[in-house]
């Protein structure tokens, strides 16, 4: 089999050499993956479960050919993969497209299922049920293929229980390296800049965006915390990012005049800028937006 990467964690992160940032996509990456609600109602007395879909960001700007991506759903495991073989998990449809779309899976997972799955849980349901997810995708090199893992989280919840969302990025907020406002980039807007010349990068988001949410420790205590909003950053060269990823500022700290990256076009071209958004919880999304550089 070519080349297969798996990221570690709930969320995909890039593998890639020491010498090439992660932020810098040149050949086939999963940028992020996400589960919509990233936590699902479940009633196992009643048999019902809450229908969601697995989507899931692909980019490759030297792509041969429409991506071609499986998978497979299972009891989570340690190594964080799921087997392909069909006689040890349940598979997911291949999917064909061009890569740059979304892929996209709706799941409708049977209450005996997760039933299962309750029973294979070493916590047995402690902060919800657990199925985990691995998916696979070729772009028309034979010798490489990546791959990723997300876990689906359902929760039979009390009745008035507020699940988890996915926080939402409403735009980007661009500045000078010196701190200077320059303009709101909205989705589907162009991203103009000046050839080597830094633009700072604050992504937008309401204030709701970071939710409050109690939830039991291993020590049976209850603790209620806020989330603490996470980004990943992406471009296609020659763009270039100063950093790879970044935090909100912690409550009571103001936001950076200058952004949380800063970007840079090293030569005249056009791309595309991702920035990817995580609650910590397994919600996830992300905004693009092609960029040009004079």
């Amino acid at each position: 089999m070519g080349r297969l990467l798996f990221a570690l964690g709930l969320c995909v992160a890039a593998c890639t050499p020491n010498f090439q940032s992660a932020s810098q996509v040149t050949d086939l990456r999963i940028l992020a993956m996400q589960v919509d609600p990233p936590e699902a109602l479940v009633d196992l007395d009643a048999g019902t479960v809450q229908e969601v879909r697995l989507n899931v960001l692909v980019a490759d700007p030297a792509a041969r050919a429409e991506g071609v991506m499986k998978g497979g759903l299972c009891f989570p495991t340690d190594n964080l993969k799921c087997s392909l073989d069909p006689r040890q998990t349940s598979l997911l449809p291949t999917l064909t497209q061009p890569v740059g779309q979304i892929f996209s899976y709706d799941l409708r997972l049977p209450a005996g299922a997760l039933s299962a799955a309750l029973q294979n849980d070493k916590l047995k349901g402690l902060g919800g049920i657990r199925v985990q997810s691995t998916l696979e995708v070729t772009d028309g090199d034979p010798r490489i293929s990546v791959g990723g893992s997300k876990l689906l989280l359902f929760n039979a919840a009390a009745p008035g229980y507020l699940p988890n969302h996915n926080p939402v990025l409403s735009g980007l907020l661009l500045s000078t390296s010196d701190g200077k406002p320059v303009r709101t980039l909205t989705p589907g807007q162009l991203l103009s800049v000046q050839t080597g010349v830094a633009m700072g990068i604050l992504p937008l988001h309401t204030a709701d965006q970071s939710e409050s949410y109690c939830t039991t420790d291993l020590t049976g205590k209850k603790t209620c915390l806020t989330e603490l909003l996470s980004y990943s950053f992406f471009s296609t060269l020659p763009g270039d990012l100063d950093e790879d990823s970044a935090y909100d500022p912690l409550p009571g700290y103001p936001l950076p005049p200058s952004g949380l990256v800063r970007f840079t076009a090293l030569a005249p071209g056009t791309g595309t800028l991702w920035i990817v958004v995580r609650d910590g919880r397994g919600g996830e999304s992300w905004l693009s937006f092609d960029w040009t550089a004079n």
